[in-house]
């Protein structure tokens, strides 16, 4: 079941991480010609599927609001303000609520706020930095706004940003029942600055760090004559790759039959943040966040390629990377190219201790956030093949078979170069294999490995296995206790947390208590 064809709705994805729907899209609200709509769709990417859950009422809790705004913070959507059409005139909301997915179902809740609560407004600029939620500009009743607050997540509080600079227009017009009226560009996140298209067709780049605003004229043409580009920023949809804002517009007008009144856009952000530095030759923190978040630094170098080389054999070859992604995306590169080490200076580095294949794994996950084929296969199937989590019993009997796998060949080479949450991910698949049969070879790979936190997930996994106080459980635990003297002083606590567990599960009959 697929939503009807409507405008002013919020699509936002909570991560897969904390909530375990991987790669679902939320699509709510929104209104069309006739209705106003207060439904909710979710749309599963790997599957092309719409689907329409049963979530609870939440017609009280988040009024049914068009032009609202939408991001993910931890585990929740957070939906603030909108507008709603009553016969003609519309109401602007200030209401703030959240969604999260509850025993696999959607869940609204009103969030209880305080402080200096901003007014109702929608088409407004809503972003996330810092573990706090700034909302800046949008439309009420008859104002365009340019005002800033911030939310602050951990105590519920708003309060509003004083602000400095040159701001984007604020102004009176002549509300109008059954018509929207057109205000600033939604705003989209570059470093610490918010970046948005003004309709005076202007850019705005707002420093929260500074809580000013900068502005930059900007020239537009048409892209089939030499005429003046007509643009409606309230039409616009930004998005920011490869250091730039792209801008896909149209104005009213638009159709099929002449594409002129389609517009794209790509204005350089890099150039833009170079200009508000020059400012202030001293600003050393918003060259410190430019390097953290842009991908930048004040280094020229930042901009040119660096080569990485494989040695011969399985996977020989280079790969080729900017250094700006580098900078951005891999934190264990991030100094040696930052530095005058001789490496960054020629360009080039030799990598001797990972293949080529598993080193453009990891770029494709830093990159991109593209998992490595095989754990998609490992989560939707059996441990059948080579490439998948690993076969218990092959693991029991022929440790050079693990070694050689390359799940295992990734896992290390995300651990040697501190790739944490793509190591998490992988190590997890792997003590999928875990079993009675194979336990205390997982344990002396994971003491081997020197991986504190995989230890202890094959620890975890083992002692649910005891749990289950089966025979072979029960034989798991002397084949434990016979492992090597250096092992001996780690498997003690595991067992005499094995001891305390049991004893739990008899006079309780309860399920695993965590380790303590």
């Amino acid at each position: 079941e697929h939503p009807t064809v409507r405008w002013g709705c919020s699509a936002t994805c909570l991560n897969e991480t904390s909530t375990g729907d991987d790669g679902k899209v939320y699509l709510f609200g929104g209104w069309d010609a006739k209705y106003q709509y207060k439904d909710l769709y979710t749309l599963d990417i790997e599957r092309r599927m719409w689907s329409k859950p049963r979530c609870n009422d939440h017609e009280d809790i988040m009024p049914i609001a068009s032009m609202h705004s939408a991001l993910q913070y931890k585990d929740k959507i957070w939906y603030f303000g909108g507008a709603m059409c009553v016969g003609g005139p519309y109401i602007y909301h200030d209401d703030l609520a959240t969604m999260s997915v509850v025993s696999g179902s959607p869940f609204f809740q009103a969030v209880t706020t305080s402080g200096d609560i901003p007014c109702g407004r929608a088409q407004h600029t809503a972003v996330l930095f810092e573990k706090k939620m700034y909302i800046l500009g949008g439309v009420k009743e008859d104002t365009v706004l340019n005002d800033v607050f911030v939310f602050d997540f951990a105590t519920s509080v708003w309060s509003q940003v004083q602000t400095k600079g040159d701001a984007p227009p604020t102004y009176k017009y002549n509300p109008a029942n059954f018509r929207v009226h057109p205000g600033h560009g939604v705003g989209r996140m570059y470093g610490h600055y918010v970046v948005l298209l003004g309709n005076d067709r202007r850019l705005y780049a707002f420093d929260i760090l500074k809580s000013s605003w900068h502005s930059f004229t900007l020239e537009f043409q048409n892209d089939y004559d030499d005429t003046e580009m007509t643009l409606d920023a309230s039409c616009v949809a930004p998005c920011i790759m490869d250091h730039r804002l792209i801008i896909l517009s149209a104005n009213a007008h638009a159709n099929e039959e002449d594409p002129s009144l389609f517009h794209t856009l790509a204005i350089d952000l890099d150039t833009m943040c170079e200009v508000i530095i020059q400012k202030d030759q001293d600003d050393a923190l918003s060259q410190a966040f430019l390097a953290r978040w842009a991908g930048r630094t004040a280094d020229k170098k930042t901009q040119e390629q660096f080569e990485f080389n494989f040695e011969e054999g399985d996977g020989a070859g280079s790969i080729v990377v900017a250094r700006s992604r580098l900078v951005s995306h891999f934190s264990y590169f991030q100094k040696m190219l930052d530095s005058n080490m001789t490496e960054s200076r020629e360009g080039h580095v030799t990598i001797r201790d990972v293949s080529r294949h598993d080193f453009q794994e990891i770029l494709n996950f830093l990159f991109d956030g593209k998992l490595p084929p095989f754990i998609s296969k490992a989560s939707s199937s059996s441990s059948s093949s080579s490439d998948a989590a690993i076969p218990p019993a092959a693991a029991a009997a022929a440790p050079d078979l693990l070694m050689g796998q390359r799940m295992w060949r990734l896992f290390l080479a995300c651990a040697r170069y501190d790739v944490q949450s793509l190591e998490k991910i992988i190590g997890c698949e792997i003590v999928k294999g875990l079993d009675e049969n194979n336990a205390c070879f997982f344990f002396q790979l994971a003491h081997d490995s020197q991986i504190a936190w995989f230890k202890e997930e094959c620890m975890r996994a083992i002692l649910r296995l005891i749990a289950t106080q089966t025979p072979a459980a029960i034989a798991m635990m002397r084949d434990l206790a016979r492992l090597p003297p250096d092992l001996t002083q780690h498997v003690t606590r595991y067992l005499n947390e094995a001891t305390r567990i049991l004893d739990h599960l008899h006079h309780h009959h309860e399920e695993v208590p965590p380790m303590r």
